[in-house]
Order: structure tokens, then sequence, then C-alpha cells
């Protein structure tokens, strides 16, 4: 016996949507009204409204999902999976839309909505969870967002701008392991903003880890990249300390790739290119500019950074940086 509506078009696929507004994110109203937001998600987990009342959402990488994404939410976008569009009333009733965008890839792509960041999932998060936004008093990368990663011990910091109207950025490492598990959902800040809490289940993947962590600034502020922004000819990188010294040219490695989101599970990297920086300027203590060659949009830029040192001799935390560049400035 099935319960509310139903769609025999919805129920084809991986994660199909046979139930009403699987697939959405829907606006629940002060008297409890129920209004259709957003639509497109496979395995969303989680919305977030930031300090800018910027709403963002992940979702989980397979199929018509190229990597793990971050998704700037507004009314009325198509996010990328095509079975919740059975229960959008502009979409034909006799129409089944996973295979019509099987056989569209190209109208696919112009109805569909980019994700602000793509984080390759193997490397960076496997499978996102609800984000938050780290607060003033917690400590270094004040208004940045953190995203859990349910499907392993790590939580994901992403550094937002807006280009063009639009909101991409860059992501990197927050904390991998020591001493986080795995399963993690939920985050919450403490009212005073000095501890991180970290609501965890695993959902069946992997060992089981349920249950609540605490997180807590040591105090000492990392050695990091701290802001991370795109140029018309390449990108301008902010450390959280003074550098002992400007690397070399060379020891910069950007390298690039594309990803496609298909019906069928995930995507590779797709049209890698390796790009040589031609150019170190520096801004101030803490900052320089590179001139990358062959820059364009629609691109993943990877970033490897050479162990770099800090003034007082620490080294820098993460070498790995992923920026999406939907749009150049």
């Amino acid at each position: 016996h099935t319960l509310g509506e139903y769609s025999k078009f919805g129920r084809r696929g991986r994660n199909y949507s046979s139930v009403k507004w699987r697939g959405w994110i829907l606006h629940c109203d002060g008297k409890g009204k129920l209004t259709p937001f957003a639509s497109g998600f496979r395995m969303h987990n989680g919305i977030f409204k930031d300090n800018k009342h910027n709403l963002w959402a992940g979702d989980n990488q397979g199929d018509w999902k190229a990597a793990t994404p971050l998704y700037h939410i507004e009314k009325g976008n198509f996010y990328g999976h095509p079975s919740s569009l059975v229960w959008d009333e502009n979409w034909p009733k006799d129409k089944d839309p996973l295979a019509t965008y099987r056989d569209d890839l190209d109208a696919y792509n112009k109805h569909r909505t980019l994700p602000a960041v793509q984080m390759p999932h193997k490397e960076m998060n496997r499978s996102a969870a609800e984000p938050n936004q780290i607060p003033p008093n917690f400590g270094a990368f004040a208004g940045q967002l953190i995203l859990a990663d349910n499907n392993s011990a790590r939580l994901t910091r992403i550094m937002i701008e807006e280009v063009k109207g639009s909101l991409q950025g860059a992501c990197t490492h927050f904390l991998v392991g020591q001493g986080l598990r795995s399963g993690n959902n939920r985050l919450h800040f403490s009212q005073q903003g000095g501890h991180l809490y970290v609501g965890q289940t695993v959902r069946g993947w992997g060992r089981q880890s349920e249950g609540l962590q605490r997180i807590t600034p040591t105090g000492k502020i990392p050695f990091d990249i701290e802001k991370f922004e795109i140029l018309k000819d390449g990108f301008r990188l902010t450390f959280t300390e003074e550098l002992a010294a400007n690397p070399p040219e060379g020891a910069l490695k950007f390298t690039s790739f594309t990803y496609q989101s298909r019906w069928t599970y995930g995507s590779p990297q797709e049209d890698k290119k390796t790009h040589r920086v031609t150019k170190i300027r520096k801004v101030d203590t803490k900052a320089f500019e590179l001139a990358v060659e062959g820059m364009a949009a629609g691109r993943v830029y990877r970033l490897d950074l050479p162990e770099l040192t800090s003034v007082s001799g620490t080294k820098v935390q993460n070498r790995l940086f992923y920026y999406t560049a939907n749009q150049l400035p």
C-alpha cells in the first residue's frame, strides 16, 4: 500500500524519488506550511545559513554527482540529480527526467547549478554532511565554513569568495584524524565559541562511530593559508603568519582538471593539465600573488605546496588545496 503521492518515473534509477519531495530542500514557514525551494539532490545531509544569510548544503558523490559538492542554495535552482524533477510542477508528467538528461547532457548542463566548491572525495571529503561557520572567538579562520565528512575522520575547511556575482572558492583540511572518528554528521559551536561539538553516526559505512566529540582550540594559531583568492591570471595566497622566505616559482605546483556529472557513479578527473607559475609578487609579509599560466574558467585547480616555514620556524599545516574556478574575475 502506497501512502501519499507516488511517481512511477521517480521510482527509477539509483537514488530515486518516488515519494513526494525526495531530493528537494523545502521551506517551512511559522505556520508549518511547506513550500518547495530547490531540487536536484542525491543524498543531501543537512543545511546551514551563514552570517550573511547565504544558505549552504552538501551532497553525496555518486550518480549525477561527479565529486563531493558544496552548493550555495537559492530558490528555484536545480542542483543536478534529475530524479527529483518528477515533483517539479513545470516538468511534463509523461516525461522521464533520467532518460531525458542521459540522452541530452547539453540541456542538463544548462539547467543545473554548479557546486560552489567541488571536493575530490578520496583526497578531501568522501561524504558531505552539514556545514557550519567558524565563529570569531574560536581561533583562526573566523567566518570560513567547515564541512563534516560522514565517511572519514575529517573536517574540511572552505574559503568562499564572490566572483562575478557568484560564490566559489577553495578547500583544504581543517582536521584529519588526531582522535577524530568517522561518522561526522552535525557540527555545533558552543555559545561562547570556545568548543566545537561533532555529532556522529556512521550510517552503516565502515567501523561504527556513534556519539559526540568535543574539539577545543589549543590557543596557538596554525601556520596555514588563511585566504585563497582567484585573480584573472592566477591566485593570491594569504598566510596566518609571515613567511620566512617566498618560495621559488618552480616549487609551487599547480595542476587542474574538470569533472563531468553523468548518470554513472561519480567522475574521474578529466582533461588534466599542468600550469607553470611564471611570477611571484610579494603583497606584504603574509601574502603573495602568483601568475599562473593557462588560467581558464570551469576548472578545478589543485595546489601542492612545498614545505614552507614561517618566521617563527613553524612548518605549514596543510600542503594540499583545491580551488573551484567556476568564474574568473
